[in-house]
């Protein structure tokens, strides 16, 4: 009995100190961050932030373009490294700053050039970091330019950038966590998606031939880095989606492909996509077979063809096999013959299979990768056709069965 009411007491007393968080951040004094980009100019590093208006971004309204109702504001600060920065500019904001919602981080073209060391260092300490971001490179500009342009479709363009990604291929949302392994992996070279800015112009008054430039941004493919962490070129939309599929994380890939045959086009949706390097070492020489398999349906027969026919069927799959495995070994040359860069993971597949050998190849994979035989095979099958054989649009007389 008495140990029982001196464990109660013990508890009692421990109640007294035990109030909860003491020290958490109110809502009211925190500055949500959505966006955040990062620039580099004599020898400084130039920081810009997107962040969140709580009122503007809790109305009704849509998109964050024009006017005094947008959902966010920009600031910027300069500093001599990342956390320098980030103090800057929080002395400029009456808030605390708190980057555990960013959705993206966007990466000038001047600061790529000069490398990513130091931005990696700070991301792979800094806990409030979340690996499910997205980096981009800013192709021909700066992260301070792209983050203040407005977008009609989202409140915040953090936001739009984020779902942008996401449209092509399913990609989005793994960015860094790619990047900082691929960037910690002996061999491999780190690749980042990149937005371009776009200025479009529109005419406002026929009559008069007014027109007024819109600016907006929009995804142009992917950025290859080298060992150093320094910007070595890109790939562009349609090269970086098949650079993905080799690599294995293609979710999606939409293709139009010219049937030779029938002098006409077929669009092929492709789903289930799949790839494999299989590497072999013959003496001194390393050859590496990639085989990419996908599903897909047919949403558009611009040809004469019959594809209810088995026939008309084989011969498309085998046009698509063949553009795919053309356009694909040329992916892989330019990575290799003018970027030197193993953005694709030839490198892991070796060091898989043949881990001896890759202990004295890994230190001069630079040198040996762009010397490998590369051979392309593509399976793809088509499961479906739509509702309709032939095209709709032909007559009886010129449909080829």
């Amino acid at each position: 009995m008495k140990r029982s009411l001196r464990l109660g007491f013990i508890l009692t007393i421990s109640l007294v100190f035990a109030t909860g968080c003491w020290d958490r951040t109110e809502l009211n004094d925190i500055a949500l961050l959505l966006g955040w980009g990062m620039d580099y100019k004599d020898g400084r590093y130039i920081g810009t932030a997107q962040i969140v208006i709580p009122g503007a971004a809790q109305s009704g309204q849509q998109g964050g373009g024009g006017g005094n109702n947008n959902a966010y504001f920009t600031e910027t600060a300069i500093g001599k490294d990342i956390t320098d920065t980030t103090q800057n500019l929080q002395s400029k904001l009456s808030r605390q700053i708190f980057a555990g919602h960013r959705k993206d981080v966007f990466i000038g073209e001047e600061l790529a050039k000069h490398g990513l060391s130091k931005m990696l260092d700070e991301y792979s300490r800094n806990p409030d970091v979340r690996l499910r971001t997205d980096i981009f490179v800013v192709k021909g500009g700066t992260a301070e330019d792209i983050l203040k342009i407005p977008n009609p479709l989202e409140k915040v363009p953090a936001l739009a950038a984020l779902k942008l990604h996401q449209q092509i291929g399913g990609l989005g949302d793994v960015t860094l966590a790619n990047f900082l392994i691929d960037a910690s992996t002996e061999g491999s070279s780190p690749s980042l998606p990149v937005m371009e800015i776009v200025t479009s112009s529109r005419q406002q008054d026929q009559e008069q031939g007014s027109s007024t430039n819109s600016t907006s941004f929009a995804y142009a493919g992917r950025a290859v880095f080298n060992m150093d962490e320094k910007l070595a070129g890109y790939l562009d939309r349609g090269e970086a989606e098949l650079a993905w599929w080799v690599k294995g994380l293609l979710k999606f890939y939409r293709v139009t492909g010219v049937i030779p045959q029938r002098n006409g086009t077929v669009s092929l949706n492709l789903s289930k996509l799949g790839a494999h390097i299989q590497p072999s070492l013959q003496g001194n020489k390393i050859k590496f077979v990639v085989t990419l398999t996908g599903e897909g349906t047919i949403p558009e027969n611009n040809t004469s063809l019959d594809l209810s026919q088995t026939k008309n069927l084989n011969l498309i799959q085998n046009a698509f096999d063949k553009q795919c495995q053309q356009q694909v070994q040329q992916v892989i040359s330019k990575v290799q013959q003018e970027y030197k860069a193993d953005i694709l993971g030839f490198g892991e597949a070796f060091h898989r299979k043949y881990p001896e050998q890759w202990k004295s190849l890994k230190k001069n994979w630079g040198e040996e990768f762009p010397k490998s035989d590369v051979t392309v095979k593509v399976n793809l099958k088509i499961k479906r056709v739509g509702l309709t054989g032939p095209s709709l649009g032909l007559k009886e007389s010129q449909i080829k069965e």
